[in-house]
């Protein structure tokens, strides 16, 4: 679902012991996959000028992907994700890159909602588990006054209209991608 403006985050994950996200395989870090990248890509309109950023980025994969992207790799991919074993993984991922990747490729862990978005052209939201409420409240973190150079979003769960209206936000294109739910 692209979205654009002209001129969205995560929310915290308590990390309870016994939680499942200490395990070593690292598949309870999976939430699924977007298998068609691509798509995403083409969707974002993604070119070499931009600066991607995924907003609750997991492990890393369509950050690294859109940093091989090689019809039109971003400047800049970034991916913020909270829950500190996920960003561990991805940081471990993006150390297995080859340095031409690594160093178009920036990993935090931080909270979404609160990250400087000021640069960020192009953003990816994998929101498929996300109510209602935490969608909007991303909507808001991309509103033109925290991401003044944003100029598509793609997400996989529609954003209420409420909070795309509120936030300077509107509906431009639906498609479809692939994923492994």
């Amino acid at each position: 679902l692209p979205t654009t403006h002209k001129s969205q985050r995560q929310r915290p994950e308590p990390e309870a012991e016994g939680d499942g996200l200490s395990n070593t395989s690292g598949a309870s870090l999976v939430y699924g996959e977007v298998t068609t990248p691509v798509r995403v890509f083409t969707a974002l309109r993604l070119h070499p000028g931009d600066t991607l950023a995924d907003l609750g980025s997991g492990r890393g994969q369509i950050v690294l992907a859109a940093a091989m992207y090689s019809e039109a790799a971003p400047r800049l991919s970034i991916g913020i994700e909270f829950h500190s074993a996920r960003h561990a993984a991805a940081e471990q991922a993006l150390h297995a890159c080859d340095s031409s990747i690594r160093q178009k490729v920036r990993i935090l862990c931080a909270d979404a909602l609160t990250s400087d978005l000021t640069q960020t052209s192009k953003v990816f939201i994998c929101n498929a588990t996300w109510g209602g409420a935490l969608t909007s409240r991303f909507a808001a973190a991309l509103h033109p006054s925290r991401a003044p150079r944003l100029e598509r979003v793609a997400t996989i769960a529609e954003i209420p209209k409420s909070a795309l209206n509120e936030n300077g936000l509107r509906c431009v294109a639906i498609s479809a991608v692939g994923a492994s739910w």
